[in-house]
């Protein structure tokens, strides 16, 4: 599943598995999401966004959230 919206060049980090993904293989690949077959299966993934400066972080929440693009 590819992402949309996300700043360019960032990378960030997904909350339940400490993986940390470019926004550029997020936006041009995508991510994998292993869900069960059916028609109603779905997933929730929460990213957090990784700042170079302090090792602060930037939550994705409300109307600047990433968009999902299926």
């Amino acid at each position: 599943m590819r992402l949309r919206g996300l700043a360019p060049k960032a990378r960030y980090r997904e909350a339940r598995t400490g993986a940390v993904h470019q926004a550029a293989v997020l936006t041009e690949y995508g991510m994998h999401l292993e869900l069960p077959p059916g028609d109603w299966s779905n997933a929730a993934v929460h990213l957090i966004r990784e700042t170079e400066a302090r090792g602060t972080r930037t939550r994705l929440t409300g109307p600047k959230a990433a968009r999902v693009t299926p």
